[in-house]
């Protein structure tokens, strides 16, 4: 029954450091938090900022204004990132 629960504890820490990942995907890209990342954590967040590019490119961006197109800018501007609450 213990293991169950380390189990369940682990699996739900996993859960939770990988919706704070997506929830931050383009501050933790902008800000190289590499350090704080496993390898796998890493591959993933880059793979999904890979993923999320190209399919807003491909149906969002290319109808609005290149003005707009924050993602299309050699950096990212702060008012559009998300930081995770470190205290």
């Amino acid at each position: 029954m213990e293991l169950e629960r380390v189990k369940y504890l682990l699996k739900y820490y996993l859960r939770v450091r990988l919706a704070k990942i997506e929830r931050h995907l383009i501050y933790v890209i902008e800000k190289d938090l590499s350090n704080l990342l496993s390898q796998a954590e890493m591959q993933f967040a880059f793979s999904l900022y890979e993923a999320r590019k190209t399919h807003f490119k491909d149906n969002f961006f290319e109808q609005i204004p290149k003005k707009l197109n924050f993602m299309d800018q050699e950096s990212i501007p702060d008012q559009y990132m998300s930081a995770p609450n470190c205290q």
